[in-house]
C-alpha cells in the first residue's frame, strides 16, 4: 500500500492492521517487495472500505437531519 495512513484518523480495527502491517514493513524491508506483507494490505483496504461506508451513511442520516431542520426554519420564515 503506497499511501500513507495516519492512524489517528482511524477505527481501533484498523489501527491494529496498519500497526501490523508497519511492523511486517519493519521485519521483511526487501521481502515486502515481494508481497509478504500483502495480506495485511488487503486486510486494511477491506476495513478502510467498511469504515468509509459507515462515515457515508453517518453524513447522509446527518444531512436528511439539517434539511429537515432548514425546512422547518424556512416554514416558520414563512409564518
Amino acid at each position: 500500500m503506497d499511501t500513507h495512513l495516519p492512524e489517528h484518523l482511524y477505527i481501533e480495527k484498523c489501527k491494529n492492521l496498519i500497526a501490523l502491517l508497519k511492523e511486517c514493513h519493519k521485519r521483511h524491508p526487501f521481502r515486502k517487495f515481494l508481497g509478504i506483507c500483502s495480506s495485511f494490505d488487503y486486510q486494511i483496504e477491506k476495513c478502510l472500505k467498511e469504515e468509509r461506508i459507515a462515515k457515508a451513511a453517518r453524513n447522509f442520516e446527518k444531512s436528511k437531519e439539517m434539511k429537515r431542520k432548514l425546512a422547518e426554519l424556512s416554514k416558520e420564515d414563512d409564518d
